[in-house]
């Protein structure tokens, strides 16, 4: 099976909207729509048929995935953004197979640098690299071509109409995310938060990692609306119990122990 990158690899057997009220998340929305106008997706697609059934976006919540590599010390682990705290940020935008499986890397095509330059304000907000210091630095770029040479090489889109899909397609964090940090939500609740369709990924069965939901397609590889996912997607959610826990950026020692005492 292919592997993820590591922002949230997942297992070989795949054990895997509303805006919010706050004015920063409509300030977000407005960002990337300004972004689309200016680049527009018509003249950038190309002219191919795809051959997938679906996508998965998939959202991660930084402070969980910080929490399982404590261990490396991540740069942007010990010194996140404070937008990561209240915020979901992009993982990828994943063509899938309705069998639960997924293509990948269907090209040795480089993510070039004129991409990452046209879309650089809006890569950075929505979807960060915490394992680099700051994106000036060489490496920052690193998993936006790791989600392209693995996905969106299968997509049939172009480079820039591949990115701006993905941050058109984001779902807005909802406010309970922030109004819980460091402590804990009802599953019902944050599902209906985040609206129909919405598949959630923990770790150990009880702490939020990503938020997952499925987008249909059209030919030429453009996604369309959220759609249901199928049972052998959205059976990968991995949030047994009935409350949710947000992690809160903090040293390994601190998040351990408050570990121990929910355990």
């Amino acid at each position: 099976n292919a592997v993820r990158w590591s922002q949230s690899t997942k297992p070989a057997d795949r054990t895997m909207t509303r805006l919010s009220s706050k004015p920063g998340c409509f300030l977000a929305f407005f960002m990337v729509m300004a972004l689309t106008a200016s680049i527009g997706l018509s003249h950038l697609r190309r002219e191919t048929e795809v051959n997938f059934d679906l996508y998965v976006m998939a959202m991660s919540y930084q402070p969980e995935f910080c929490y399982k590599h404590r261990s490396e010390k991540d740069p942007g682990c010990l010194h996140p953004a404070e937008y990561w705290k209240s915020h979901l940020t992009i993982h990828g935008l994943w063509p899938e197979f309705a069998n639960g499986s997924w293509p990948a890397t269907c090209s040795d095509e480089p993510l070039k640098n004129s991409t990452i330059n046209a879309l650089r304000g809006p890569l950075e907000h929505f979807w960060p690299n915490v394992r680099v210091t700051e994106p000036k630095y060489k490496h920052y770029s690193d998993f936006w071509s790791h989600e392209w040479s693995k996905h969106g090489t299968c997509s049939g889109l172009s480079q820039i109409a591949y990115f701006e899909a993905a941050m058109n397609h984001f779902v807005p964090t909802p406010s309970v995310v922030a109004e819980n940090y460091g402590g804990s939500v009802s599953k019902a609740r944050l599902l209906e938060a985040y609206g129909d369709h919405t598949t959630l990924i923990c770790e150990s069965r009880q702490y939020l990692s990503e938020v997952r939901i499925c987008l249909g397609t059209m030919k030429d590889g453009t996604p369309t609306h959220r759609i249901p996912c199928p049972k052998e997607v959205s059976g990968d959610d991995s949030c047994g119990g009935s409350e949710i826990f947000l992690s809160a950026f903090s040293s390994s020692v601190q998040s351990a122990q408050a570990r121990n005492e929910v355990a």
